[in-house]
């Protein structure tokens, strides 16, 4: 099974032990998945924009696309929103750089943009590639504008401030990025 784990900045894993490129680590035990200390085994998660929710946004971390075999165990949060797997043996199929994480989130779609913008700690370059990505998504530009820029009074306007609020926005994107100007296409 693929998926993703996050590891500290010398690519060491909370309990010290160092993951390097293809090399297998094995835990023994039953793999109990669990959300905080008490289970066993290496924890992983299939979408890569779940990994962030429990990482310190403020800490250095190393993004892995890995590879899980032997016993699998999966916990869901109490919302059903995060999906948590354990796994006896790891590997470390691929360090991810910022950009390949990005890229990788915008494409799994809506709800990753929406949990990854959450806990993610954009650059401003980055953020700016996120709101030209949702273009036309008014809840997604919403949030992003919420979460990435700081606009938290964005939801206490009503339909038409918030279109014209967009437009700014969108205005001085399209600028930044050096586009022409356009004017936010709504969906309902």
């Amino acid at each position: 099974m693929i998926g993703y784990r996050a590891f500290n900045s010398d690519y060491t894993n909370d309990l010290g032990e160092k993951f390097e490129l293809n090399e297998t680590h094995h835990i023994d035990g039953k793999i109990n998945a669990t959300f905080g200390k008490k289970g066993n085994g290496y924890y992983f998660y299939t979408d890569l924009a779940d990994v962030f929710r429990f990482e310190d946004p403020q800490k250095e971390i190393k993004v892995a696309v890995v590879e899980a075999t032997g016993s699998i165990d999966c916990v869901k949060d109490e919302y059903n929103n995060y999906l948590r797997y354990a796994c006896s043996d790891l590997t470390v199929v691929k360090y991810l750089s910022r950009e390949e994480i990005l890229n990788t989130v915008l494409s799994e779609g809506i709800h990753s943009i929406d949990k990854f913008i959450r806990t993610y700690n954009l650059t401003e370059d980055e953020r700016d590639v996120v709101l030209d990505h949702v273009r036309g998504d008014n809840d997604l530009i919403g949030k992003v504008l919420w979460y990435c820029y700081d606009k938290k009074d964005i939801f206490n306007l009503d339909f038409y401030d918030k279109q014209k609020v967009f437009n700014d926005e969108y205005e001085k994107l399209d600028k930044r990025l050096g586009k022409e100007k356009s004017k936010v296409k709504t969906r309902g």
